[in-house]
Parts: C-alpha cells; sequence; structure tokens
C-alpha cells in the first residue's frame, strides 16, 4: 500500500516538472485519431483540375498519368487492356455517331437537320448558333474534325488511348440531353390550323417551350464545341506519337474509326 502510494507522489513530482506524460491521458483514441488525419492531410494529393484538363488535351508532358477513363469520375474496375481500349473507343465512337450526329445508319439524316426543321415548325426559327457543333460530316481526309474523323495508329500509348476513351464518354453524355431536346421540340410544334398571333396565349406558350429549348441546348452546344476543341487537340498529339513511334521517317496512316465502327458497310 505504501509502495503503490510512492509511486504516485514520485508520478506527480515528474508530471510537475513535465518529465513524464499526465496519469490520465485525455483521450488516447482521440490524440491517435488526430495524428491519423494529419497523416492523412499531409499523404493527400490536391486535385490539380488544370493537369486533367492538360491530360484530356492530349498534351504530352504528364500522359503517362492519364485520368481514370474520364474526366469527372474515379473509376474502381481494373485497367483495360490495349485491345479492350480500341474496342471501347470503337463502340463509343458508333453510339456517340448515331447518338448526335446521324439517324439511324451512316447515309441517312442528320439529327442537326432535324433540330432545325423541328425548331422552325415550333416557331423558333433555325438555331444553327446554338447546335452548330452537330453539323459534323466525315471527312476522309482530314483528322481535324472534332470526334468524326478520328483516327487510331498502331501501338498507340495506353494513355493516349485512355484520354481518347475519356473524351468520347464527354460526347456520350450528352445523348440523353439530345433526347430532352427533341422532346421539348415535339411539344412546341405549331398545328396546321393554329393561329400565328404576335401576341396572345399561343404566343407566351411559344415564349415558355422557346426557353426551355435554349435552356437545355445553349450550355450542350457549348460543352460540344469544347469537347470538339479537345478532340481536335488530341489528334495532333496523336499524329505526332505515331510520327516518333515509326522513327524511319515513314509516315503511319493509320485507321478512321469511322471505317472500323461501320466495317459492314464497306
Amino acid at each position: 500500500m505504501k509502495a503503490r502510494q510512492g509511486r504516485r507522489i514520485v508520478r506527480k513530482i515528474l508530471e510537475f516538472f513535465h518529465l513524464s506524460s499526465p496519469s490520465k491521458p485525455s483521450s488516447p483514441w482521440r490524440d491517435a485519431s488526430a495524428r491519423g488525419t494529419e497523416k492523412a492531410f499531409l499523404s493527400i494529393r490536391p486535385l490539380d483540375l488544370s493537369q486533367g484538363n492538360r491530360l484530356l488535351l492530349g498534351t504530352t508532358d504528364d500522359l503517362d498519368n492519364p485520368p481514370e477513363y474520364s474526366s469527372n469520375t474515379i473509376s474502381s474496375a481494373p485497367p483495360l487492356s490495349r485491345e479492350e481500349l480500341e474496342i471501347r473507343i470503337i463502340q463509343l465512337w458508333k453510339a456517340i455517331w448515331l447518338g448526335l450526329y446521324k439517324v439511324k445508319d451512316t447515309e441517312g439524316p442528320s439529327h442537326y437537320d432535324w433540330l432545325q426543321a423541328l425548331s422552325r415548325g415550333a416557331g423558333f426559327g433555325n438555331s444553327y448558333g446554338v447546335l452548330g457543333s452537330l453539323n459534323r460530316h466525315f471527312l476522309q481526309y482530314s483528322t481535324i474534325n472534332g470526334m468524326a474523323s478520328l483516327k487510331l495508329f498502331d501501338n498507340m500509348s495506353m494513355s493516349t488511348l485512355r484520354c481518347v476513351v475519356g473524351i468520347l464518354e464527354a460526347y456520350e453524355s450528352e445523348i440523353p440531353n439530345l433526347e430532352q431536346l427533341y422532346s421539348i421540340l415535339r411539344r412546341a410544334q405549331i398545328s396546321l390550323h393554329q393561329r400565328l398571333d404576335d401576341n396572345g396565349r399561343d404566343d407566351s406558350r411559344k415564349a415558355l417551350f422557346k426557353k426551355q429549348y435554349l435552356a437545355l441546348a445553349e450550355p450542350m452546344g457549348r460543352r460540344l464545341a469544347h469537347y470538339d476543341n479537345r478532340m481536335d487537340v488530341l489528334a495532333i498529339d496523336m499524329y505526332e506519337e505515331a510520327a516518333t513511334l515509326r522513327g524511319d521517317g515513314s509516315r503511319d496512316t493509320g485507321q478512321h474509326v469511322y471505317y472500323r465502327a461501320f466495317s459492314c458497310c464497306w
């Protein structure tokens, strides 16, 4: 009993001179948690959005650390092989081509023309400036044409292929928005015998639908133009990468994804 009291007195003296830890720590769990939190914050690299944009641009300064398949999602799935990435690119490209540009097949009407006709039928007039980026056509002798004339070259780096997938996934995300535009324009159509007064209920109805249409179409048009710009820059980098891989001065002409997506048509 006396020994325990003696040890307690010695501990109190040491604590008084800060030579030992307090006999009753405030909270071991809280202290450990604080240390763990500090360590976690020190180890986390802040998200650099400008870096992500550079990667999606296809610039060569940081291609070994590309975004995971898209610019705004983090995938927990295992990385795709080269063959799987190329298949993914072809599948995405075909879905986008038929979802945003062409209706049903390669030679059919375009969504752009249909939207213009429906816009005029709703009394909105033409909206060339709003969705002008949809007015794309496959050009065999040009790669600076948004996603329409995308080419794949032999032995492209995995990081480059992932950047292609990332931009194509951004295009693909706009397909549901296009479907909404069709829905708005269909509801807004003016019937054959409807009065086309400048004032009144019909005019206010048209204004309401036009407001809904522009609220969706204008930002969509800006995004599509942005994706086109990113794809054009990436096409330049892919061309330069292919030339570097050849090394003998010869040129790898590559193959348009258009032909691979519609191989049954050629």
